[in-house]
C-alpha cells in the first residue's frame, strides 16, 4: 500500500495538468467554439458577420431573434434562414522544449437555423432558432511533445434552442425577449504515461464523456430616439450546465487497481457560460447607407472555478475543483452597409475582442489572444429569396508565454482564421 500511495502522488502532477488544460480550455469564454478559437462572438448569418461590429441596432435578418430580439419587428414577412460557416485555422505552437505543434485538421463547419413569423407586421413577432453558440473542437497529433499534458482530442458541443418574441411598445420603442434551452456534450481524450508509475506499462488513454442541460434568457430594446438614429441594448443571463457521465482510465496498471483505483467511474462537473450586456448605435447616413457601432461587456469571471468529481479515482486529481482566473472582457467595432439597388448590397466591418486569458493559465486547448476581425460581404435578393456571402479574416497577434502553471506550454503561439459564411433566406 505504501508503494501504491507513492504511485498516486507521482500521477497527481500530470493529471492535474490534464484538467487545468482540458476543462479550462473547454470553459473558455462565450467567444470560444470550434477549432480551438473563439467563435461564439461571431454572429451566425453572413449579413451579420459582414458587419460584425455594427449589428445590434441595424441587423434585420432572422438571426436577430438570438442576438437582438427587438429587431424581429424589422421583418414584416415570415422568414426562414439557413446559415453555414466554413472556418480554416492556422494554429501553431513552438514550445521552448520540443517540436512545433499544429492542428491536424484546420477545417471546421458551423451551421444554424432561424425562423421569424410576424404576428402583426411591425407590431409583434415570434421566432425560433437552433444554433451552436459555445463550443470547442480540436485534434492535436498523438505523438506531439505535449501529448501528456494536453488532451489530444477535445469536443465541447452546445445546441441552443431559442424562442423569442418582440412587441412594439410605442412608435419608436420596441422590446424583445427570449428563453433558451441548451444541451451540451463534453468529451476529452488524454494520453497518460503509466510507465512513469509502473515501468514497462504502455501508455493509457484517459477518457471523459459527459453531457448536461442548461437554461437561460435574454432581452433587448431598440429605440429610434431620432429619425434614422437607433439605440439598441441587449442583455443575456449566464447559463450553467451540470455535466454527468463517465471517466475511463484506459490501461490502468493492476497494482493501482489493487490500491483501490478503478478503470471506470462516474464523472461530473459544471460549466457556467457567462452573461453579457451589449449596446449598439445605428445611423442611416442616407436612404441606402447605414453605419453602426457596437460595444459588448462579457462577464467571464462569473465562473471562477470548475468542480471536479471522478468518484473512486478522485485521488488521481488531488483536488475537488480547478481555479480558472478568467477576466471580464469587451468587444467593440463598427459595420457599414451600402444598398446599391433593390437587389444588391455591399457590407464591411471590424470587431475587436479583448483577450480574457491570463498568461499563467494559458492553454493550447484554446490558443488565443486579442482578436481583430475584418469582414466584407455581398447580399443578393429578389422578391422572396436572399443570398448573402461574407469573408472574414481573424488576425490574432503572436503571443509568447514565458510563465505558466504547466511548463510544457511555455513558448510561442501563432494564429490566424479565415471564415466564409453563406446564408440563404426565404420569405413567405
Amino acid at each position: 500500500m505504501k508503494n501504491a500511495r507513492l504511485h498516486r502522488r507521482e500521477i497527481l502532477t500530470d493529471t492535474r495538468c490534464l484538467f487545468i488544460l482540458a476543462l479550462s480550455g473547454c470553459v473558455a469564454f462565450p467567444q470560444a467554439s470550434t477549432g480551438s478559437e473563439a467563435l461564439g462572438v461571431i454572429p451566425e448569418s453572413a449579413k451579420a458577420i459582414a458587419m460584425p461590429g455594427g449589428r445590434f441596432a441595424n441587423l434585420d435578418d432572422a438571426s436577430v431573434l438570438f442576438h437582438s430580439p427587438a429587431n424581429m419587428l424589422f421583418l414584416e414577412e415570415p422568414e426562414l434562414q439557413v446559415n453555414l460557416g466554413l472556418w480554416h485555422g492556422d494554429l501553431r505552437f513552438a514550445p521552448r522544449a520540443g517540436d512545433q505543434v499544429e492542428l491536424l485538421d484546420g477545417w471546421e463547419q458551423l451551421g444554424s437555423l432561424f425562423y421569424v413569423h410576424p404576428i402583426e407586421p411591425g407590431k409583434s413577432s415570434l421566432g425560433i432558432g437552433l444554433s451552436t453558440p459555445f463550443g470547442l473542437n480540436y485534434d492535436y497529433p498523438d505523438h506531439s511533445s505535449i501529448r501528456y499534458t494536453l488532451p489530444n482530442e477535445a469536443l465541447l458541443l452546445t445546441l441552443d434552442l431559442s424562442i423569442a418574441a418582440a412587441y412594439k411598445i410605442t412608435d419608436t420603442l420596441s422590446l424583445g425577449a427570449g428563453i433558451e434551452t441548451v444541451y451540451s456534450e463534453l468529451t476529452l481524450e488524454q494520453f497518460f504515461p503509466w510507465a512513469f508509475v509502473v515501468p514497462g506499462t504502455p501508455d493509457g488513454l484517459l477518457e471523459f464523456d459527459a453531457d448536461g442541460w442548461g437554461f437561460g434568457g435574454f432581452a433587448g430594446l431598440n429605440w429610434e430616439f431620432r429619425p434614422n438614429h437607433r439605440l439598441a441594448v441587449v442583455g443575456r443571463l449566464p447559463i450553467k450546465i451540470e455535466y454527468d457521465g463517465d471517466f475511463t482510465a484506459g490501461g490502468l496498471p493492476p497494482p493501482l487497481e489493487t490500491a483501490g483505483l478503478v478503470r471506470r467511474t462516474a464523472f461530473s462537473s459544471d460549466i457556467t457560460f457567462p452573461g453579457s450586456v451589449s449596446i449598439g448605435y445605428g445611423f442611416d447616413i442616407r436612404h441606402n447607407v447605414t453605419i453602426g457601432f457596437d460595444f459588448r461587456w462579457i462577464k467571464n469571471s462569473s465562473h471562477d472555478a470548475i468542480p471536479l468529481d471522478i468518484g473512486r479515482d478522485q485521488t488521481l486529481l488531488g483536488t475537488t475543483k480547478l481555479a480558472l482566473d478568467w477576466e471580464d472582457s469587451i468587444d467593440a467595432g463598427f459595420g457599414v452597409e451600402w444598398r446599391v439597388n433593390d437587389h444588391a448590397a455591399l457590407r464591411a466591418g471590424y470587431l475587436f475582442s479583448e483577450n480574457p486569458f491570463p498568461t499563467f493559465t494559458y492553454t493550447p486547448a484554446v490558443p488565443s489572444n486579442e482578436r481583430h476581425l475584418f469582414s466584407v460581404g455581398l447580399g443578393l435578393s429578389n422578391a422572396n429569396n436572399r443570398l448573402d456571402l461574407a469573408y472574414s479574416y481573424a488576425y490574432l497577434p503572436d503571443r509568447t508565454i514565458g510563465r505558466n502553471q504547466e511548463p510544457s506550454f511555455i513558448g510561442d503561439y501563432k494564429f490566424a482564421w479565415h471564415v466564409v459564411t453563406i446564408t440563404y433566406q426565404r420569405r413567405f
